[in-house]
């Protein structure tokens, strides 16, 4: 595929002015060259592999990262020389000897070393991606090929049990002690460095690059979507340039590797400033030491200088390690150096670990919520408060951990929709995570008293009538075996007094909401209605031990059903009360106290709906159900319905959500019973061939109105839905099309395969389509169109569309015998040629409306490639590599000229086929498949792209863009967002290029 390159504008640096905070123990700070650099003024070169005596023999080539073990020896990532070196003693001048630790093992660009509690030490090569675990004893315990490339950091996580490993793309991993790796978070920006706060959050060093840049940023370890982590800026991210002072005025110049304290302040090598940095807990920034470069002077070293706070100088620092004692060690790759810096009173409170990550043990608040106790048939919000950290649940009694559901807590607070309709808060979990450490699991408890009413305000429609469950709560292990109370609803000032007919209705196992009743069986209640002033009151009573109610724990006790009368207007309101409850425990006289919920509202108000969109299903009365769009599960429930299966109680509004059969006509809307046809009329109109809908709502007067509506049929997605990448342009789950057949005799049969491919990593448990097959070039209409299953391909609903030539087929979700996944021949669409079609006549095969699902609750967005039959002949057409949603979406249809695969409609030099398979939008030039940086450092050069999801990217390099031979610098698989990789500098001139992997 073509590369298209494209150049950076200039970034111009503003001089703002530079607010200095001296550290509170300025006057003891002391910097002192502990070994490396030229031994020789004028003879040696900085670098080299000499070991011996580190403050006089010992060398180093772009020493990168350190680790201090129990004893207080030093490793040493030594970048350019590929080895482990180590220091013993570090510090104690004359004595520290300087070795290979492990003689005999290249090491591909070490750019990090850890040490754990026992001394383990584990080390980082980005040149071959791997993470490597070693003993004291230096016996290797574990090797693990890194995903990706451009591994630029590590530190290990509090209690030990995992790692941290930072990316030049922005990605953090977790790899595991088993050697097993999670993605925490991607595409933050450029990682230079990287710890682990107090809090148990990690906190990056961001260089330059997309994204956030030159700053530090702290972030949450548990992200439910990596792509968008729980993050905030601590200091910097005001472009590149030195300013000390508050987060809101701190610059940075690609700050490279940090150490976190105790106390949660920060160290950090700021390298293009030469500078070592000191981040408070509030972000509030200083310099460490290094002084302003224009005060080097001359003479062999600028930039290289030992002394206090005002007088030493460094250049180009990239790490920085903390001791126990307070002693910060830096390590300089311009010169080559490792660097001592006493008094700056600063503690990591444990041994060993190159970021300074704290071991003491980290206090997770638990989160709070409200309410925490009770049943909710009808759903509630669950409010959320934390003290820090990622709070996740469980709703079926088990443990929380971070694969459980995410509830986000912006400022500690959060909020969530609890849909548990046979369930009480017993059922829900609640842990807080901070990193690796976790709060004690807290859980909904059982109700502290024994109750009963309503659970929340009801809103109806003039003249509907509505169901409204009344609610049982009974303390932990509460038995109730009889009951008895009143129910009443009062007119608010100016509402008609509400019209005789409450009425108890059956709760059973087959109903539309699935609840916990009152019995194991059918439950007899003994009711009589009542009027008290303007109130309609109704007597509930199950007696004796003969009615079959036993109820444990919670449960809905009486399904109510309220009519509503026809003379009310929109905003007024009855109330809802429960009066005088009481209760047995066994049927007898083992009296239970039961107090009455507080009164609720019912609130007058004309909800539409949409004819055929029941799902999801969560109640009975208009804005309790549907989510405005009609899909798959929306003709499940009016399918089950037809056959009996979960039927909504006739006068709802649920029912008449599925009664869409007969079409509104002469102020006829439904026929009171939901049959074949009306799921019929819903599976059409979810694939848009009827493409008129409707929208219902009780209106003044107490009748049902109607009124056409436009229905975009845009994908159903019933969970919240994840943000786009950057680099998502187009991104489809799975692909339906189909074949070609050739010389076709007139009137003979012609069969057209059907395949299904299911992306990687995807499944397909029911799908549809609508399948068109159009005569070109002269060709007669064809007869009436077929479809017969492949082997395996059963339990599909075959449809007569809007003409002969036209069908649906649809399966719903579990009428496969397994779900598809990867490459499947479906069936055949099948017709027969007309007797009068001439040679060189075809056909083509469309698709249309494919829509398909893993399962009830998760939507996919599918795409289709069309099919032909030639008479005659053999095709003239190339096969289309470009789907036919792909042209609609972008050029408003298929036989829009720009649409071809080979048109360049934004001129760009790239054709449509090749923008569909890089995943790159056709109608934008500045999208396309090109570097966005390549930024050449001082021993590497690294490359940046934007990836598209799915695609599969080889990075290669060449001394001559005419070279035959390109050397492979990795293979990366796209996400939506950027990657790099990165490449030692070989000392001469590269060139780059992206190839596309099919």
């Amino acid at each position: 595929m073509k590369i298209k390159f494209r150049a950076l504008a200039p970034v111009t640096a503003l001089a703002l002015a530079t607010l200095t905070f001296a550290l509170s123990a300025a006057a003891d700070i002391n910097v002192l060259t502990l070994g490396g650099g030229r031994k020789v003024k004028v003879t040696n070169p900085d670098y080299g592999t000499n070991n011996g005596i580190t403050v006089s023999q010992a060398q180093f080539n772009t020493p990168w990262a350190t680790a201090l073990d129990s004893a207080g020896n030093m490793f040493l990532a030594d970048r350019l020389n590929n080895q482990i070196r180590r220091i013993t003693t570090v510090g104690i001048t004359n004595t520290s000897v300087t070795t290979n630790w492990l003689p005999g093992t290249f090491f591909d660009q070490p750019v990090g070393v850890v040490v754990d509690s026992g001394d383990n030490l584990y080390v980082l090569t980005t040149g071959d991606n791997l993470l490597r675990k070693y003993d004291k004893f230096k016996n290797l315990l574990l090797s693990v090929p890194l995903p990706g490339s451009g591994p630029s950091a590590m530190t290990l996580a509090p209690n030990g049990s995992s790692l941290y490993v930072g990316y030049v793309n922005g990605t953090i991993l977790e790899v595991y002690q088993n050697g097993s790796t999670r993605t925490v978070l991607t595409g933050i920006g450029t990682i230079g460095g990287i710890g682990v706060m107090p809090t148990g959050e990690v906190v990056v060093s961001l260089q330059d690059g997309p994204g956030l840049a030159n700053a530090i940023v702290v972030c949450a370890t548990n992200n439910p979507t990596p792509s968008s982590p729980t993050r905030h800026v601590l200091s910097g991210n005001h472009g590149a340039g030195w300013v000390d002072g508050t987060n809101t005025l701190a610059q940075f110049n690609g700050p490279c590797g940090l150490a976190v304290t105790i106390d949660g302040k920060v160290v950090v090598a700021d390298r293009y400033n030469n500078r070592v940095r000191l981040v408070q807990a509030d972000g509030t920034t200083s310099t460490l030491y290094g002084i302003d470069p224009s005060t080097w002077g001359g003479g062999f070293f600028p930039g290289w200088k030992d002394g206090d706070q005002d007088h030493a100088a460094s250049r180009e620092p990239v790490s920085v390690t903390i001791s126990t004692n307070g002693f910060v060690y830096t390590t300089e790759c311009f010169y080559h150096l490792v660097r001592e810096v006493t008094g700056s009173q600063l503690t990591t409170g444990q041994t060993g670990g190159s970021s300074g990550t704290n071991s003491t043990p980290i206090t997770v608040p638990a989160p709070a919520f409200t309410p925490n106790a009770g049943y909710f048939p009808q759903c509630t919000t669950i409010n959320v408060t934390t003290g820090g950290g990622n709070v996740y649940y469980t709703t079926d009694g088990s443990d929380p951990t971070t694969n459980s559901t995410y509830v986000p807590t912006p400022n500690n607070i959060g909020s969530f929709t609890w849909c548990n309709s046979t369930n009480s808060l017993v059922a829900l979990k609640m842990k807080c995570f901070i990193g690796t450490n976790a709060s004690v699991t807290v859980t909904g408890h059982a109700s502290p008293i024994n109750e009963v009413g309503f659970t929340k305000d009801v809103v109806a429609g003039i003249g509907s009538t509505v169901v409204v469950p009344i609610v049982l709560n009974l303390q932990s292990n509460g038995v109730l075996k009889s009951l008895q109370f009143r129910v009443e609803v009062t007119p608010a000032n100016g509402t008609p007094d509400m019209i005789s007919g409450l009425q108890v209705l059956t709760i059973t196992t087959n109903d539309f909401v699935s609840l916990v009743g009152p019995g194991q069986g059918t439950v007899t209640f003994q009711t009589f209605p009542y009027t008290v002033g303007s109130a309609r009151g109704l007597v509930i009573s199950a007696l004796g031990g003969s009615s079959g109610f036993d109820a444990k724990n919670f449960a809905v006790v009486a399904m109510l059903a309220i009519p509503i009368p026809a003379s009310c207007s929109e905003g007024q309101s009855y109330s809802l009360n429960i009066l005088y409850p009481s209760g047995t425990s066994d049927g007898v006289q083992a009296d239970v106290p039961i107090s009455s919920m507080p009164a609720r509202s019912i609130n007058i108000q004309n909800v539409q709906y949409l004819v055929g969109d029941s799902s999801a299903g969560r109640w009975y009365n208009a804005g309790e159900f549907g989510d405005q769009t009609l899909a798959n599960a929306d003709v499940n429930n009016a399918l089950y319905a037809s056959v009996g299966i979960r039927v909504p109680y006739p006068f709802t509004d649920a029912f008449d959500s599925m009664d869409a059969f007969p079409e509104t006509g002469g102020g006829q809307m439904g026929d009171g019973f939901i049959t074949f046809l009306d799921w019929q009329r819903v599976l059409k109109r979810s694939l848009g061939i009827d493409s008129v809908n409707w929208l219902r709502s009780w209106t003044a007067g107490g009748f049902r109105s109607h009124q056409s509506t436009t229905l975009v049929l845009t994908p159903h997605i019933k969970t919240s839905p994840s943000i786009a990448t950057p680099g998502t342009v187009w991104l489809r789950e799975a692909a339906i099309g189909s074949g070609t057949a050739n010389t076709l005799l007139p009137g003979t049969a012609c069969s057209l395969p059907v395949y299904v491919k299911v992306g990687s990593g995807y499944s397909l448990a029911g799908m549809q389509f609508r399948a068109t097959v159009v005569p070109e070039n002269g060709a007669p209409m064809p007869g009436t169109i077929t479809f017969t299953g492949a082997p395996g391909i059963t339990g599909g609903q075959v449809l007569p569309g809007q003409s002969p030539n036209d069908i649906i087929c649809a399966w719903s979700i579990g009428a496969l015998a397994t779900p598809l996944t990867g490459s499947n021949l479906i069936g055949q669409i099948n017709f027969t040629v007309p007797g009068n079609a001439s040679s060189g006549s075809h056909y083509t095969l469309h698709f249309s409306y494919v829509d398909g699902a893993p399962d009830i609750d998760t939507f996919y967005q599918l795409e289709s490639f069309p099919g032909s039959a030639w008479v005659m002949a053999n095709s003239t057409n190339t096969s289309t590599i470009t789907s036919d949603e792909w042209k609609a979406y972008f050029f408003g249809g298929t036989t829009n000229s720009l649409a071809a695969d080979n048109a360049d409609p934004d001129h760009d030099g790239v054709p449509n086929w090749k923008e569909y398979l890089a995943g790159t939008d056709p109608n934008n030039a500045g999208s396309c498949l090109h570097f966005t940086s390549a930024v050449s450092a001082t021993g590497a050069t690294t490359l940046t792209w934007l990836t598209a999801p799915g695609k599969t990217y080889v990075i290669e390099a060449a001394s001559s863009p005419a070279s035959v031979t390109w050397t492979n610098l990795g293979t990366v698989v796209g996400d939506g967002a950027l990657k790099q990789v990165t490449e030692p500098n070989s000392g001469t001139a590269q060139f780059y290029r992206i190839r596309l992997q099919p």
